[in-house]
């Protein structure tokens, strides 16, 4: 018996890294449609209005950052089910922070400029407002790292102390916050409520979006950690029933009919924009877990088995999304002196985009400071960094081998 007789006994979950994958490469589409949104008034506005942009972009942030923070808190616990807390806390700021700073310094200054220059501004003032606006505006679309290693901190703490804890204290935390109706429902409705309170409370124009999605994205981030505990709430997320998903479509129409990007003047004023917006925020909030479990539902149907396709995206993922950006940016400049239909000018930067970050990828996997820098590391590990196989477990294959 060699060592490639025994099978790791660990799971791999190829649907979920698929999803974590696609939601992160569903980026590129759907800032590209922020510029073609009816509404308008993206940081690159294509002057050119698109009821397909609008509706590509509702859809797409109805549950691409909820489903998003559900899986990283479920890999979370996972890991943290086989890794001390600070051994995966080292590996958090290896794998997040770094990426982060090296693709803001690499990137992010290029991406302001371009964005300075969609407003009418001349290369000069563009390039002023780069530097002084630094770093703050070059986080860009990296915030989400920001959010996450916020989540990363918390979770550790609550690992490395927990065993200190009375065991009341875990039986309340379990009574409040692992109940069905708490992850489902009532969780995912406050959060984004007391995010704008905060924000507001608290908050500055740099610190305020930070501090709203803090709050908002907490209890996915934290639901997705209590899903690897619990087989119901794994079900109620990954395997959702027909009534489930027939509340996900509903609350997906009612989430896109009260999306800003398809209102040009906003969605009207007094009464009805107040009415309007809190409408839009229940359904945020309860849409963004229901209509994630419609996606991992779909997921599962179709990703649920190795592909070498897919797990090529898998694992440049991170790379394309830090880099995309970098390309459809000054596309959107340029595009704004050209006169094709929006749908034309979307589909023509979607696929040079596409193009440009898998080149981006395939330029960073080769060497290994540019593997280190822009993913924290290996980019094509042999399992997936949550599965890779202790010392000990290695041992006890040879051991086992050699009994043979």
């Amino acid at each position: 018996m060699s060592e490639a007789d025994i099978k790791p006994v660990r799971k791999r979950y190829h649907a979920l890294d698929s999803g974590r994958a696609i939601m992160l490469l569903l980026g590129i589409p759907f800032h590209i449609s922020e510029m073609y949104r009816i509404s308008g008034g993206w940081v690159i506005d294509s002057g050119e209005q698109s009821f397909l942009a609008s509706l590509i972009t509702a859809v797409v942030h109805s549950f691409r950052m909820p489903g998003f923070f559900i899986l990283a808190g479920f890999f979370a616990a996972m890991l943290l089910d086989r890794r001390s807390p600070k051994d995966w806390m080292k590996n958090r700021l290896t794998r997040l922070l770094i990426p982060l700073l090296a693709s803001l310094l690499a990137l992010g200054g290029w991406e302001v400029y371009w964005a300075n220059l969609g407003t009418g501004m001349t290369s000069a003032e563009a390039f002023a407002d780069t530097l002084t606006t630094f770093p703050f505006t070059w986080v860009n679309h990296r915030w989400f790292i920001v959010v996450l290693l916020v989540y990363c901190c918390a979770i550790a703490l609550y690992y490395t102390v927990r065993a200190s804890l009375p065991d009341r204290f875990h039986s309340k935390m379990r009574r409040l916050f692992c109940h069905p109706f708490a992850v489902l429902v009532f969780l995912p409705l406050v959060a984004p409520f007391a995010g704008i309170v905060l924000a507001k409370v608290l908050g500055n124009d740099i610190t305020g979006p930070y501090l709203r999605n803090i709050v908002s994205y907490a209890p996915l981030f934290f639901a997705g950690a209590v899903i690897f505990q619990d087989r119901k709430l794994y079900d109620a997320i990954f395997q959702p029933g027909a009534i489930q998903r027939l509340l996900a479509v509903l609350l997906l129409l009612i989430y896109c009919l009260t999306y800003f990007a398809f209102y040009k003047d906003g969605l009207g004023s007094g009464w009805t924009k107040t009415a309007a917006t809190v409408v839009h925020l229940a359904a945020s909030g309860i849409g963004g877990v229901l209509i994630s479990s419609l996606f991992f539902f779909y997921i599962f149907k179709f990703f649920d088995k190795p592909n070498p396709i897919i797990r090529y995206f898998v694992s440049g993922s991170l790379v394309m999304y830090l880099a995309h950006e970098a390309f459809f940016r000054p596309m959107g400049v340029i595009f704004q002196t050209i006169s094709f239909s929006a749908e034309l000018e979307m589909l023509i930067i979607n696929v040079l985009t596409l193009v440009g970050v898998v080149l981006t990828f395939e330029i960073v996997r080769r060497y290994a400071v540019t593997r280190y820098l822009f993913n924290g590391g290996s980019i094509s590990p042999p399992l997936p960094d949550h599965m890779i196989l202790t010392s000990n477990f290695r041992a006890d294959i040879a051991k086992k081998a050699a009994k043979a």
